[in-house]
């Protein structure tokens, strides 16, 4: 069994999750439109690293859009997001597909499993912490998956192509993360390039996809898959490495937005 890394936290305050399901009422349509449809494009991608049978844990999975299209291919979907509200929303949205697909009402921090997932899957969500804090909770994912197993990451993509398309990349992301910071979301941090942490992760990069804003605009978004080698052991990086409250208080301050972003 995969033990949690945290003891139990306190539940999130109503205030925070009204405030969640204010922003999430409107975030689909919202997202869709301001990136061509590419957010949710990066993400069902990802179903061509997926095989039917797989167990696939969605870690702040929000409404499940994506999660459910996996569904439907004959994956074994586990939905996990910190909002009740939003796993409700998942809950019925396979329902209403008439799919099968576990839901759980946690923080990933405090998440056990009885044993490790075939894949994991981050989208749109380790971009809404602090490095240091960035890099515990990409750790606590990868121990969720099996030697052998993927793990694989939608976000935002680090800059390429001409100057142009560089500039209105990093401005594109730069606007982004400013009304998220100002909202109260996710700190003012640079683009997260996250095959970067993946050899003391034991992981090794094996597909990269980027896409195209408006599909002719910067590549502002990318999927990564990475393989999880057998024996995988994680040494740390030079970086400050948080106190275990200070991560369980961070993911949960920052999963209303998380929760969000996965919904896009």
């Amino acid at each position: 069994m995969i033990s949690p890394s945290e003891p139990t936290s306190n539940v999130h305050s109503e205030t925070a999750n009204r405030s969640y399901e204010r922003i999430s009422s409107k975030y689909d349509r919202t997202i869709g439109f301001f990136t061509g449809g590419q957010n949710l494009a990066s993400r069902l991608a990802q179903l061509d690293e997926l095989e039917a049978g797989d167990r696939v844990l969605y870690i702040g999975v929000g409404s499940g859009e994506d999660a459910i299209e996996a569904a439907k291919k004959g994956i074994h979907v586990t939905c996990l997001d910190l909002s009740a509200g939003m796993i409700e929303k998942a809950r019925e949205r396979f329902e209403r597909a008439q799919l099968p697909g576990e839901f759980v009402c946690a923080d990933i921090m405090q998440y056990a499993s009885e044993q490790p997932f075939d894949a994991v899957v981050a989208n749109f969500f380790l971009n809404i912490f602090t490095q240091p804090v960035m890099e515990q909770v990409l750790t606590r994912a990868v121990r969720l998956v099996r030697p052998g197993g993927k793990l694989l990451i939608a976000d935002f993509a680090p800059p390429c192509g001409r100057i142009t398309l560089r500039a209105l990349h990093q401005g594109f992301y730069r606007a982004s993360n400013v009304i998220y910071w100002a909202m109260g979301f996710c700190p003012l941090h640079p683009i997260y390039v996250y095959s970067d942490y993946f050899p003391r992760l034991g992981l090794d990069l094996q597909t990269t996809h980027r896409f195209r804003l408006f599909l002719k605009g910067p590549w502002v978004f990318q999927t990564t898959t990475a393989i999880k080698t057998d024996g995988a052991r994680y040494t740390p990086s030079s970086a400050h490495s948080p106190e275990p409250k200070e991560i369980a208080a961070a993911v949960r301050d920052a999963y209303d937005f998380a929760a969000a972003i996965a919904a896009s």
